[in-house]
């Protein structure tokens, strides 16, 4: 049977995605898409859009031609049929002549698409060819049977090995003192620590880093370097500095975590196949995970928790009266069918939260990323609570709208994709997005997902909405 061309069968992007994103999150650095626009176009929307501190120095006036598009992020070499033929050298030379006059750029990353891979051309001797300054990284294949974490790890640690071994910093190991935890209570010195995980291809990036930020204030931690949004590139050359990495993001940060461990000798807290049970933490999501989180830190550092409970507490009671505010004895949140769709990193914490702490039961879980731990963690969790729930992997739109239509959850918590099947039902429903690509309601207040604020503002999501679609009339 002929597949529908409108239905997309693989509902996560592909390493090109997180290459890009891994490059952009360097404020300073730049990634050149190798191939025609149509290659570029999608991925410089969504870089622009989720880059929250908009500090380049560009001109869109300046941005008129065919490598930009008046788009400031990811220009691309707009190849034709006829660069396929006799070489993209020509129009590779001309936009790195262009970038290569402007002071801004410290960092460029020259990425070959599928295509593009498959014609030979030397990019490196290309890029030398065209006098080229600045440091430069060439992702000659992003491995495209890959997913969009592996691309953006991949791609950062070849960033980081570029400028360390730049700076003769490298010589196989890199020689920095090791910073070892062989048991709780090792304490720390310096109170520093690096965030790992975060993308520009998250959803609302923006406010869960400084929420946590935030929350390790509150407890006397610095956060030396937020990898890899907001960050310059000569600014990686501090990422030794700190005593302890945390991987807010299995996804985006494990493999990178083991990376600085090896190399670097920096511990981490996160979650890995081999890591000892005192070091392990989830996305600070919920009540529970959050508590954890702040917990296994002063495994590890002597910290005062006196802000930390104050503001968890005042939170809790603010969530109390808001949801005696609209339930009375009746229960309203209590019992409804919820569907989740997100990364596993986010999905696992959330379950629990919307499930243990407000009483939600979960009827879809769409699992956008697989065969991670969180993704075990999941199952487990299904299976010992004995709750019937639909798990889609692999899914595409038709398999979305066939569980709509047989489950009838009443809360949708995704993205726009999942948000304009549920219309197609006609059926009413709540929406709370928390993944990409985002239903681009404008927010230009603090509202994260992650830390203590974050659970205010899943709880309040949750009851502005319900209030809308006014479940059994009794509100």
């Amino acid at each position: 049977m002929k597949k529908n061309s409108l239905i997309n069968y693989n509902l996560s992007p592909d390493s090109l995605t997180g290459s890009i994103s891994a490059i952009e999150g360097i404020k300073d650095a730049i990634a050149l898409v190798n191939g025609p626009t149509g290659c570029r176009i999608v991925n410089a929307y969504m870089i622009y859009n989720q880059d929250k501190f908009v500090d380049y120095t560009a001109d869109v006036s300046m941005l008129s031609d065919d490598f930009f598009l008046h788009q400031f992020r990811v220009p691309s070499t707009y190849l034709d049929e006829f660069d396929f033929i006799f070489s993209t050298e020509p129009k590779l030379i001309k936009i790195l002549q262009r970038i290569d006059s402007n002071n801004y750029y410290k960092l460029i990353g020259v990425i070959n698409t599928s295509a593009t891979a498959l014609i030979g051309d030397d990019i490196e001797k290309i890029i030398l060819k065209s006098g080229f300054s600045k440091d430069f990284i060439v992702i000659e294949s992003t491995g495209f049977v890959e997913n969009i974490y592996l691309g953006f790890q991949k791609t950062l640690i070849n960033i980081i090995e570029k400028l360390f071994s730049k700076n003769r910093l490298i010589n196989k190991k890199y020689c920095f003192r090791k910073k070892t935890i062989t048991k709780p209570n090792n304490n720390l010195i310096n109170n520093c620590v690096n965030l790992i995980g975060f993308s520009l291809s998250q959803y609302n990036w923006f406010n869960d880093a400084t929420e946590l930020k935030l929350l390790l204030n509150s407890i006397g931690i610095n956060v030396n370097i937020i990898l890899c949004v907001d960050t310059s590139y000569k600014s990686l050359l501090d990422i030794p500095k700190a005593d302890l990495n945390i991987v807010i993001s299995e996804e985006y940060g494990s493999l990178l975590a083991e990376y600085f461990k090896e190399n670097f000798g920096i511990p981490f807290l996160g979650l890995s196949k081999d890591i000892d049970e005192y070091l392990e933490v989830f996305t600070p999501i919920g009540f529970t995970f959050i508590e954890d989180f702040i917990e296994k830190i002063s495994y590890q550092f002597k910290i005062n928790k006196t802000d930390y409970k104050l503001a968890r507490d005042r939170a809790k009671r603010r969530i109390f009266k808001a949801l005696q505010g609209i339930s009375g004895t009746r229960s309203v949140l209590k019992g409804l069918k919820f569907a989740i769709f997100a990364d596993s990193y986010i999905l696992y914490p959330m379950l629990r939260f919307l499930y243990e702490y407000l009483g939600l039961y979960p009827k879809i879980i769409g699992l956008k990323s697989i065969d991670c731990i969180n993704t075990e963690k999941i199952k487990k969790y299904l299976e010992e609570k004995k709750l019937c729930t639909t798990i889609l992997q692999y899914y595409n739109q038709l398999d979305i709208k066939k569980a709509f239509e047989v489950l009838e959850p009443d809360i949708i918590f995704g993205s726009a994709v999942e948000k304009n099947i549920m219309r197609l039902i006609k059926k009413n429903f709540a929406y709370i997005n928390i993944s990409l690509p985002e239903d681009y309601k404008t927010v230009l207040t603090h509202r994260p997902l992650m830390g203590i604020n974050g659970v205010l503002t899943i709880v309040e999501e949750l009851i502005n909405n319900i209030k809308v679609i006014n479940y059994n009339n009794y509100l």
